[in-house]
């Protein structure tokens, strides 16, 4: 029989046995995706500004290839480069926006390029956050300080978002 004085057994007596610190962290749920439809007429977005995509290449340029924007004359020159692989650019800047507004509910087509057959301008990037093109996705549940994050991480954070009604606007490019 063991004196009172005798600590009781330890778990750090039996190494093989599993404590709180051993256990494993399960890895990170898959996010699932709200159903979309191939057709969609109106959309709950915030427009990408220029100013916004201008900032974003730079950034870009500067990571992937660090000094290689100072052999351009003026930043005119860069800019009419880097504007052959913008929208590679502006998709690697949205893509991991869900995982910095984690509550944000995350769609598949999530940035739209759009354009006025009317007008010569350039076109234009919609960040979608809902849209009309099924059941699941035109109803929703956005919480307004979750669509904030989503514009502040996206540098947009001046607009205020808004319903576009995409009929008779050319949609060329859904990301």
């Amino acid at each position: 029989m063991s004196a009172p004085s005798d600590p009781p057994p330890s778990d750090a007596a039996q190494p093989d046995a599993p404590g709180p610190s051993h256990t494993q962290a399960s890895p990170p749920a898959r996010r699932r995706y709200i159903p979309q439809r191939r057709s969609f007429t109106r959309v709950f977005a915030v427009k990408i500004s220029n100013e916004c995509i201008r900032q974003w290449l730079r950034c870009y340029w500067d990571k992937t290839w660090p000094g290689a924007r100072e052999q351009y004359p003026s930043d005119e020159a860069f800019y009419q480069f880097a504007c052959r692989v913008e929208h590679l650019v502006i998709d690697s800047m949205v893509r991991p926006i869900y995982h910095h507004v984690r509550n944000l509910p995350p769609l598949k087509r999530n940035l739209i390029t759009i354009s006025d057959p009317a007008e010569t301008k350039r076109d234009e990037y919609l960040f979608v956050f809902t849209d009309n093109s099924s059941p699941e996705a035109c109803s929703l549940k956005l919480r307004k300080g979750d669509v904030r994050a989503a514009m502040r991480y996206l540098g947009v954070q001046d607009q205020e978002p808004q319903v576009y009604d995409l009929r008779g606007l050319r949609i060329s490019r859904v990301i």
